[in-house]
C-alpha cells in the first residue's frame, strides 16, 4: 500500500500515512489530494479543501510615564478581540486602555489579539514607570527679625533619580529657582516654604515644611516730648515712651551725646 499526498500549494508530493504540512503562504483555499495505490496496483483518490485563514498582527504603542500617571496604550493590531495583561495582575479587554501602575520599575505589557477566524498573535513590550524624586531641604536660620535673610538648600536623597530643577515658594508670594537660593523676609509672620523638584525623567514631587520660618515682628518705636521748645532758661524736657507694647528694651539718645535706658518717662536737661 502506497500513499501520495498533494497539498495543493505547488510543494513537492509527499508519501506517508501520518504527516503534517506547513502552509507558508497567505490566506487561501487549497485542495489536498490523497492518492492511494494498493499492492495489486489499484489506485484510489480522495480530496478535501483546506482553508487557510489570515493571521492577525498584534501591535501597540505607548510611552513610559511617571508613577501615579496613566500609561496610555494605542492599539494597532488587526484582530477583533484584544486581551491586555499589564504584568501586575491587572488585565483589560479594551481596545485602547489606560492603566495606572502603583509601583515604579520596568513593566512587561502583553497584548494578545484574535480575529474572527480564531487566529491569534501576541506581542510583548517593556515600558518604564519612573519614580518621583526623593529629596528634602533646610535653611541656615529659621527665625529672626525683619528684614530676615537666610539661605535655603535642597538635597536629593541617595534613592532618588537625578534631580534637574528646583522650584521654591517662600509662602509670602515670592518664588525662586535653584538649589540654594538666599531669600529675605520683609514682614513678620510664620511661613511654610514649599520646594518642588523635577527629576531627569520629568517626574515631580513637593516637600512642604509647615510653620518652618518664623519672622518675629519689629517693635514700633515712638515717644512724645514736653515741652516741644526749650530755652537756655528753661532747658528741661520730659520724654514719654509711646512704643508698641511688645517692646522689652529701650535706649534713648537725646542728641547732645547724652543717652539713657529704660521705658521712661525720663527727664533730661
Amino acid at each position: 500500500l502506497q500513499s501520495i499526498w498533494d497539498f495543493g500549494d505547488a510543494s513537492s508530493l509527499v508519501s506517508g500515512n501520518a504527516l503534517y504540512h506547513l502552509y507558508s503562504m497567505g490566506s487561501n483555499a487549497y485542495t489536498v489530494k490523497l492518492i492511494v495505490t494498493s499492492d495489486k496496483n489499484c489506485v484510489s483518490t480522495s480530496q478535501e479543501t483546506v482553508n487557510l485563514f489570515p493571521k492577525p498582527v498584534a501591535a501597540f504603542t505607548s510611552a513610559s510615564v511617571c508613577i501615579y500617571n496613566n500609561m496610555v496604550f494605542k492599539n494597532q493590531s488587526t484582530g477583533n478581540l484584544n486581551y491586555w495583561d499589564f504584568g501586575d495582575t491587572s488585565v483589560s479587554l479594551s481596545n485602547n486602555p489606560t492603566h495606572k501602575f502603583s509601583y515604579p520599575g520596568m513593566h512587561r505589557i502583553q497584548l494578545r489579539t484574535v480575529n474572527n477566524f480564531g487566529c491569534c498573535d501576541t506581542i510583548i513590550e517593556n515600558y518604564s514607570v519612573y519614580p518621583q524624586p526623593k529629596f528634602d531641604f533646610s535653611a541656615t536660620d529659621t527665625a529672626g527679625c525683619p528684614v530676615f535673610c537666610t539661605q535655603f538648600k535642597g538635597k536629593g536623597l541617595a534613592i532618588s533619580d537625578s534631580i534637574i530643577s528646583w522650584n521654591w515658594n517662600f509662602d509670602d508670594g515670592d518664588l525662586a529657582q535653584g538649589l540654594s537660593p538666599v531669600y529675605c523676609y520683609s514682614n513678620g509672620g510664620v511661613y511654610s516654604p514649599v520646594l518642588t523638584a523635577t527629576s531627569v525623567h520629568g517626574c515631580t514631587d513637593t516637600v512642604v515644611k509647615h510653620d518652618y520660618m518664623r519672622v518675629n515682628p519689629r517693635p514700633n518705636a515712638d515717644f512724645s516730648m514736653s515741652p516741644n521748645e526749650i530755652t537756655s532758661f528753661q532747658s528741661t524736657i520730659v520724654v514719654t515712651n509711646r512704643s508698641s507694647a511688645d517692646a522689652m528694651a529701650w535706649w534713648w539718645n537725646f542728641g547732645d551725646t547724652a543717652t539713657a535706658f529704660g521705658p521712661g518717662p525720663l527727664t533730661h536737661n
